[in-house]
């Protein structure tokens, strides 16, 4: 009734102004343009600023009071596009609720009031909303203590949320020393938010046993189009030292158990498998000097390596067979005939020890023997864990490389003189048949040789790159020249014509 009476009141007011009008003897236009109020519509919202895909409740206020048709719009570019059309109620009072969204940004809307023919009568200003990321996280997986066995892989599963297929996922690691997050694993969620990340231990196997205690770790989820970026807590990751093999030791600082024990028996049965170690944490020997046989032979002797590893011990540390002041004593590793022999043909290392008076038991090191209070004589080379010290290893392991190859050739080549006469054998009373195989066997130790002196070309390349980029903050006048790589073509490979 109140409705009904509210219009029949409207509608008597409105006669009623216009027979005064007329009474006072006013154009009757006039009278009715001096009644007509001017349309106002509000757009208005709880927030300016909501999360993607959320929605957004839009008030619309028109005045004077009444019930009106009013459009919804959005701007697309320079065009307004109709989004929705709602009637006010009779106090002239609307809300419209629409979803923003997967776009993150800027949006710009306006409420129009429009009349029976749909043109515009009033128009709000215009009303901008901000369209931010979701929040989002990424847990921290159980990940117990594992052993970093050579060049294994561990699976580690993060979780985002909230869930999204796709999204990138990386596992990186920094130092306490050194802070500068290193990107280790990457993966991608599936649509339940987790991501599978293989992490290649291989990779992480540089890093010594005893400073993972210094690594932290931390997974990122990448930012999304529709969630921001997520950063795990930091976490810090219990690993053992890898298991090596004897001969597989390069320079550096090892132990012969793990973790390293005082006493620990030198003639142990596991006495081939060793621990990498940081020299400057707990360890039992350091490997100074690694390569192969000047002799050739892929199977020395004792005493030959006795030799090599004596000359290299006296360059180094200036005293044979105990460095002075220090009780640390020279031995070694080297291939025994057999398997070894054909898979580490000629391997030397020669390394340094503390061992108790009967030579039974290892004691332990804390700092590489260079620091041990050793007086050097001009030449040597630098000390283990030192900046020129470690360009001086890698340079180093290049030469022995070089050695390596070379000592491969020479082998080649004489293989190459055996194939040759297998082939003139064959060609003079074989069969077609016993030719072809010899014919095969010596064009692939050719080729072999052609393989090897490439390798052997590059790395003398990368040698002579090193020295010279160590060269800008080392003294590298003592280093040792690598030796000259002798192409196959020098060897006698003629005939066979």
């Amino acid at each position: 009734m109140g409705r009904r009476y509210f219009r029949r009141s409207t509608s008597l007011s409105r006669l009623f102004c216009a027979v005064l009008c007329l009474v006072l003897g006013a154009p009757l236009a006039a009278c009715t343009k001096a009644q007509s109020v001017p349309t106002v519509v509000q757009l208005s919202t709880e927030s300016t600023s909501v999360l993607v895909k959320a929605e957004i409740a839009f008030d619309i206020a028109v005045t004077p009071s009444d019930s009106r048709p009013v459009v919804l719009q959005r701007l697309e570019g320079a065009t307004w596009s109709d989004l929705a059309n709602v009637t006010t109620s009779t106090q002239g009072k609307s809300r419209v609720v629409i979803q923003a969204g997967g776009v993150i940004g800027s949006m710009t809307f306006r409420a129009n009031v429009v009349d029976e023919s749909k043109s515009v009568v009033a128009s709000s200003e215009p009303l901008t909303i901000q369209v931010t990321s979701q929040p989002s996280t990424i847990s921290v997986p159980d990940w117990p203590t594992v052993e970093l066995a050579h060049c294994a892989k561990l699976t580690v599963r993060p979780t985002v949320n909230p869930p999204e297929l796709q999204r990138s996922v990386s596992l990186q690691y920094e130092s306490d020393a050194q802070p500068d997050w290193k990107t280790v694993a990457v993966g991608t969620s599936s649509s339940s938010g987790e991501a599978a990340l293989v992490v290649p231990l291989c990779d992480l196997e540089k890093i010594h046993a005893s400073d993972f205690a210094k690594l932290k770790f931390r997974f990122v989820a990448a930012e999304s189009p529709t969630t921001s970026e997520a950063v795990s807590a930091d976490f810090r990751v219990s690993m053992t030292a890898p298991p090596l093999f004897y001969l597989d030791a390069s320079k550096g600082c090892y132990s012969a158990d793990y973790p390293v024990t005082d006493g620990y028996p030198v003639d142990s049965a596991g006495y081939k498998t060793l621990y990498r170690e940081s020299c400057t944490e707990p360890h039992h020997m350091e490997v100074f000097w690694v390569g192969v046989s000047p002799s050739g032979n892929p199977a020395p002797n004792n005493k030959e390596v006795a030799q090599v590893c004596e000359t290299h011990f006296e360059k180094v540390f200036g005293a044979i067979p105990t460095i002075p002041d220090s009780g640390a004593q020279l031995n070694w590793f080297y291939a025994d005939a057999g398997a070894e022999a054909k898979s580490y043909p000629g391997k030397i290392l020669c390394y340094t020890r503390v061992v108790d008076g009967d030579a039974k038991k290892f004691s332990v090191l804390t700092k590489p023997v260079t620091d041990l209070d050793v007086a050097h004589s001009d030449g040597d080379v630098p000390a283990p864990d030192s900046p020129c010290g470690d360009a001086y290893s890698s340079y180093s392991d290049e030469l022995n490389t070089i050695d390596s190859l070379l000592n491969k050739e020479s082998w080649l080549e004489s293989d190459i003189d055996s194939a040759r006469q297998d082939l003139y054998d064959a060609r003079t009373s074989g069969s077609l048949l016993d030719q072809g195989a010899a014919q095969s066997a010596y064009n692939s130790l050719v080729n072999q040789l052609v393989d090897v002196d490439g390798q052997l070309q590059d790395a003398r390349s990368n040698a002579d790159s090193m020295a010279s980029d160590a060269s800008a903050s080392c003294d590298t006048s003592s280093w040792p020249a690598p030796a000259d790589p002798v192409p196959w073509e020098d060897a006698d490979t003629s005939v066979l014509g």
